[in-house]
């Protein structure tokens, strides 16, 4: 066996090996999930009708505390036709805890901020909230 096809095979090898535990890795949570994620938060904790106008990442961190973690921080302007936003709940303060909100009455919008929370499972990235 020539050097060189020798090279070319443990080349050829190496690229697919490495193309192989690529795609073996989970991707990370993307911007569609988290808006996704935060769109079954407010499902869950709010009453319709409402519509979220934006959605927007302002940073990612990961890590590992036994186990991998991923966090997604975002910021979302959600409007409202009524006078207010309505809880499914009676009591709203808590509904939910991490998130900051800011109301604009007279503009009939509220702007969420703060960081939702995945881990790395067997099955993929799972949200941790």
């Amino acid at each position: 066996m020539s050097r060189d096809f020798r090279s070319f095979s443990l080349c050829t090898l190496l690229a697919l090996t490495v193309t192989i535990c690529v795609s073996c890795t989970p991707s990370k949570p993307s911007t569609s999930e988290a808006r996704s994620s935060f769109e079954r938060k407010l499902q869950a904790n709010l009453l319709p009708p409402y519509t979220i106008e934006s959605f927007t990442v302002t940073n990612t961190q990961s890590g590992n505390i036994g186990v991998e973690i991923y966090g997604v921080a975002f910021t979302a302007v959600v409007s409202y036709p009524n006078d207010n936003i309505k809880c499914r709940q009676d009591f709203c303060i808590g509904l939910l805890p991490g998130l900051t909100l800011s109301m604009d009455e007279a503009q009939k919008k509220a702007t969420f901020s703060g960081w939702l929370h995945w881990e790395l499972t067997g099955n993929g990235w799972v949200p941790a909230d």
